[in-house]
């Protein structure tokens, strides 16, 4: 046996050994026994990076099919009785990568689910350049917004840091401050963004006719909680500030009060159709096993669409919980 051979042999036999142990260190009996190869850093604050991973061709898996039939019939039954007209859900257990859709064709106008993109965005520039979040900004609004409740908007006339901004444009939800801060980006920063998360559709004028779906939106929590887009800085400052977000109902409502959530809301008022679409989505951080949770619906009263998102959620967290205490 030559000695590139026996070398060759060695190392291939080291990796496979390391390869054993890695999985074993950051995994947890629910992944060694039904994920695919993903090792992470492990959890840090909001984040859980990931070291390497293979990626699996599988879509179906049966230890969530009964988690996914039950949403389900929760759903149907909610548009039976005409709580909402349509709805979609993604729901994906994040260290493990096991997943589930329902109405995955449906589509919807993203609101002000756009408004992480935008942070992402300043947050991408930061990295280079980290006084991009500390420059001055004047935050000047039209005389049609400062009717906006101050509880939504900052001080008019008043200069802000940009990272004061985006946290009120995240934390309450500020479309004052969203137009601000579009306002004072290089528009190739934002547009890159989009473009690096599968949102092309979002760029340009066109932007009325597109939609998303919330396996499409999972993309950028998936970025941020990975931290493979931004860096581990820049993914917990954005995670923590989406887990400031004062939008107590939907996801937040479905959970027990001591489990973080990191999310984003956005609605969306269609005056032709008498209709309006309610979002939200966002990662849940059930203990060692956090999992993204989107759902999108429509209908005709916000209170019932908000209704239906904390109940499906406490569905399905109920649900994740019986499966992890018996596993």
């Amino acid at each position: 046996m030559s000695k590139k051979v026996f070398y060759f042999l060695i190392i291939l036999a080291l990796g496979v050994m390391l390869g054993f142990l890695l999985s074993h260190l950051f995994g947890n009996p629910f992944s060694r026994k039904l994920r695919g190869k993903i090792v992470r850093q492990g959890q840090e604050g909001h984040i859980n990076p990931v070291l390497f991973c293979e990626v699996g061709e599988k879509e179906i898996f049966k230890e969530l099919e009964s988690i996914k039939k039950n949403a389900r019939f929760l759903i149907d039954k909610e548009i039976s009785v005409g709580k909402i007209t349509r709805a979609s859900l993604y729901l994906r257990t994040l260290n493990a990568g096991r997943w589930f859709e329902i109405n995955e064709n449906e589509k919807y106008s993203p609101a002000s689910l756009l408004k992480v993109v935008i942070m992402m965005a300043y947050f991408k520039d930061a990295e280079q350049d980290p006084s991009q979040l500390s420059r001055l900004i004047s935050y000047d609004i039209s005389p049609e917004d400062i009717k906006v409740p101050s509880e939504f908007r900052l001080d008019a006339g008043k200069k802000y840091k940009a990272e004061e901004i985006i946290e009120n444009m995240i934390v309450s939800s500020s479309n004052v401050s969203m137009t601000i801060l579009l306002k004072n980006i290089k528009q190739d920063s934002y547009h890159n963004v989009l473009s690096d998360l599968n949102m092309e559709d979002f760029i340009g004028g066109n932007q009325k006719d597109a939609g998303l779906s919330p396996r499409a939106y999972s993309l950028v929590f998936r970025a941020l909680y990975n931290a493979t887009y931004l860096n581990r800085t820049m993914s917990e400052k954005a995670l923590e500030l989406l887990a400031k977000t004062t939008f107590y109902g939907g996801l937040v409502a479905g959970v027990p009060k001591d489990i973080s959530v990191s999310h984003k809301y956005g609605t969306r008022v269609h005056q032709e159709s008498n209709s309006l679409e309610l979002h939200d989505c966002g990662i849940i951080y059930y203990p060692s096993h956090p999992y993204f949770l989107c759902m999108m619906t429509e209908g005709k009263n916000l209170k019932s669409l908000e209704d239906v998102i904390s109940r499906v959620s406490s569905k399905l967290y109920a649900e994740l919980d019986k499966f992890y205490l018996s596993n």
